[in-house]
């Protein structure tokens, strides 16, 4: 089995190729960057989307959703395409129900598959906690599902080829969503490489794994 590595200069999804090396203290799992166009006409009027993400659900997808659900439907009715989900990984792992579907059942439909394409997700990432689930799991589970499973800079290791690789257009108005893991996790985890970002989209958006405080910090330090 190949063994996916963090190389230090190089991040895919047709976007840019950049880089250098930094210390295993400061180092984060991976990088995903995702060219995502939407159909937009052309014109010069503000054009208002709603963002919306998940993360850590760790496979509790049972009746707690039911309002998520609810509230994702409302604003699917208001927002049409403009409405963008996203998850930010640590899916594969964490129920009896998912172990099930990991390790039992491995030849119909996998429960996370199911989940996220019944919420018609923009975009999921791969979280470190997806990669310890095993190449075997993931790579049948992402197999099944109908939208893009970004990880960037997670590559073949003997081709140097993105090991999670797809992009998706809408229109002509780009958009670079930035998804990332928990630092500190992803560092005892092994990867000691970190990809400076290059911005081209004309919007940016970016997700963390790394829970509500964190994310707020980070959040109120972008202008």
């Amino acid at each position: 089995m190949t063994r996916p590595r963090i190389p230090g200069n190089w991040i895919s999804g047709g976007v840019f190729k950049t880089g250098k090396p930094m210390k295993p203290k400061r180092a984060t799992g991976y990088i995903v960057l995702f060219l995502l166009t939407l159909c937009i006409s052309c014109t010069k009027q503000p054009v208002s989307f709603l963002i919306l993400h998940t993360s850590d659900l760790h496979g509790h997808f049972d009746e707690s959703m039911a309002g998520m659900a609810g509230y994702i439907k409302q604003q699917r009715t208001l927002y049409g395409k403009r409405l963008l989900l996203f998850d930010t990984g640590d899916h594969l792992q964490g129920t009896p129900g998912l172990y099930y579907y990991n390790h039992a059942d491995t030849t119909g439909v996998h429960l996370g598959s199911a989940f996220f394409n019944w919420f018609s997700y923009t975009a999921i990432a791969v979280g470190n906690h997806d990669i310890e689930a095993g190449r075997n799991v993931f790579s049948r589970v992402y197999r099944q599902m109908e939208m893009p499973v970004l990880s960037a800079n997670i590559v073949h290791e003997s081709s140097g080829e993105p090991f999670f690789r797809k992009t998706q257009q809408y229109g002509q108005k780009p958009i670079a969503v930035l998804l990332h893991t928990l630092e500190s996790r992803v560092a005892m985890d092994g990867p000691s490489r970190w990809l400076d970002e290059v911005h081209r989209g004309q919007l940016e958006i970016a997700g963390a794994d790394s829970g509500i405080r964190p994310d707020v910090s980070f959040a109120s330090a972008i202008p």
